[in-house]
């Protein structure tokens, strides 16, 4: 009976060490922060509260290009209507083929220098459109919320908790 007694009390212990070593070695994940208050006096006293950070904090942030293309004659009258759409246009959408990726990996290359937009998504633009005589180019970022935000504001819709962010806009005149 003694045994037994023993036997379960060391089991719980050895559960106890192990799950501590794999969830306090990665302190700053969901996981960690959560149940950091059962095992953290233990670990900080045992030296056991190292972390290895090798999982990425946050997910990765959506950009995406919102362009409107005017269409005017010299005394400022439209000749066509005014285009507004999006780059890539599957900006909302979970689109991974690799026509679609590359799309999005232009916006990225766009917003790492603010001077591309006016050299080379503007003329790409008038180039793509004969007859516009100005092209307006905003550059926004959507940041996903945090895991923890997230599942504070659960009866929210994650769209709602999405907001687009204005990182650069340019006005191009068409040559």
């Amino acid at each position: 009976m003694l045994q037994s007694k023993l036997r379960w009390i060391l089991s719980v212990f050895i559960i106890y060490f192990v799950s501590m070593l794999l969830i306090m070695s990665n302190g700053a994940s969901y996981l960690g922060r959560s149940l950091q208050r059962f095992y953290l006096p233990v670990a900080n006293s045992l030296g056991l509260n190292t972390t290895w950070n090798f999982f990425s904090p946050d997910p990765a942030h959506v950009l995406f290009l919102r362009y409107i293309i005017v269409f005017q004659d010299k005394e400022g009258n439209e000749t066509q209507p005014t285009i507004e759409a999006f780059y890539p246009a599957h900006k909302d959408q979970g689109d991974f083929s690799i026509f679609k990726r590359r799309e999005a990996y232009l916006s990225r290359f766009i917003a790492i220098d603010p001077t591309r937009l006016s050299d080379l998504f503007a003329p790409w633009l008038c180039r793509q459109h004969p007859g516009a005589t100005r092209i307006r180019a905003e550059l926004f970022l959507r940041s996903i919320p945090v895991l923890d935000k997230a599942q504070m504001l659960n009866a929210e819709d994650i769209g709602e908790m999405v907001d687009p962010t204005l990182l650069n806009g340019v006005s191009y005149d068409c040559p």
